[in-house]
C-alpha cells in the first residue's frame, strides 16, 4: 500500500531518526 505521505514520513523519519519518534510516525502511518 502506497500513502499520499510516503514522501512526508520519510523526511520526518531521516529527520528524527529515532525510536520514540518511529513508534508515533509508525501509529500515524497505520
Amino acid at each position: 500500500m502506497k500513502h499520499p505521505y510516503n514522501k512526508m514520513n520519510q523526511l520526518l523519519i531521516s529527520t528524527l531518526n529515532d525510536c520514540n519518534s518511529w513508534q508515533i510516525i509508525k501509529y500515524f502511518i497505520f
